[in-house]
């Protein structure tokens, strides 16, 4: 998803928006695996309170899964632009470098936790539309003409129409 945005904006030379839409909630997998019983501990008030998982992961952890992931993978020795999309996809505003990238990201993962493909463990309904309300839509689609956001919102709109056959086909 995170490629279809970019593509609606330029055809891109690489594959950071790729990989960094693949990566980008490695955090998440990395406190399962470092801090399981801090992971369960979130995980289950996440489902019970319904208190805002990044807060909650803070609060439990002191550090949530977008800062953990960006120091696993500086750890690791992946480039700035991964540890950059890992860290600010919740806040692509934050971002220096790959702002476009990392809000191409944030953008994608909201459309497709509204479309409730997979399960992120974050159970909070992404509403129609708000995501045109999101920081990410404005850094990528703020300058825009509004026909031509019209014509955005529809092209994600129908790219997310598809990932099911997507899918299907992958299996």
């Amino acid at each position: 998803m995170t490629r279809e945005i970019t593509e609606l904006l330029q055809t891109q030379e690489d594959e950071v928006d790729y990989v960094g839409g693949l990566i980008h909630d490695v955090g998440k997998i990395v406190m399962a695996s470092a801090f399981p019983d801090h992971f369960e501990e979130i995980y289950h008030r996440r489902a019970q309170e319904g208190v805002e998982l990044l807060s909650l992961e803070r609060e439990v952890l002191g550090v949530d899964h977008a800062e953990l992931g960006a120091m696993y993978l500086r750890k690791q020795g992946l480039s700035d632009a991964y540890v950059e999309i890992v860290q600010f996809h919740h806040a692509p505003q934050s971002a220096r470098y790959q702002s476009n990238v990392t809000a191409a990201v944030q953008l994608s993962d909201l459309l497709v936790r509204h479309s409730k493909f997979g399960q992120s463990g974050n159970p909070a309904v992404v509403p129609l539309d708000s995501w045109l309300e999101s920081p990410a839509w404005k850094i990528l689609f703020g300058r825009q003409s509004e026909s031509e956001r019209d014509f955005s919102r529809f092209s994600l709109t129908a790219s997310l129409e598809r990932i099911p056959s997507i899918l299907d086909a992958l299996l």
